[in-house]
């Protein structure tokens, strides 16, 4: 599929159907080296659609973790260390706050809480908010 960069939406777009196809076709294949290959092209996959455009793929996130417990430790190790250069490239410089520690009610878009906020400032925060929880999981 395409993506139109210019494009921002409030939630992030589940993983394509493609992905988890792509990944679905691992438990399918017989040979070890076909399930290796097929491993390492989708973890590639998933990782330069993440490099190239976190926001729209965070969710993707979560496959690349799912692989973490895969049987074939080879593919685990190279999940992992994808996980580990895709974090290094997308997480930010600054320390992500969520509104937990800022002891803050929710901000949205909507004027939802105490403060309203730019629809760009809601995204952002929800893409820093999802970005978080999958670092927590890959860490954990």
């Amino acid at each position: 599929g395409t993506t139109n960069a210019a494009t921002t939406t409030t939630t992030t777009p589940p993983p394509s159907d493609e992905m988890h196809d792509r990944l679905a076709i691992l438990d399918s294949l017989t040979s070890r080296q076909e399930r290796l290959d097929e491993a390492k092209q989708s973890i590639a996959l998933l990782s330069t659609r993440l490099v190239a455009s976190p926001q729209d793929h965070v969710a993707s996130l979560s496959l690349l973790i799912n692989l973490l417990s895969d049987s074939d430790a080879t593919v685990a190790s190279i999940a992992m260390l994808s996980l580990f250069s895709i974090f290094v490239d997308i997480v930010p410089g600054y320390r992500i706050t969520t509104n937990s520690t800022l002891n803050e009610p929710a901000m949205t878009a909507g004027g939802k809480g105490n403060k309203k906020v730019s629809r760009e400032v809601a995204d952002l925060r929800s893409y820093e908010s999802k970005l978080l929880a999958h670092y927590t999981s890959y860490v954990n």
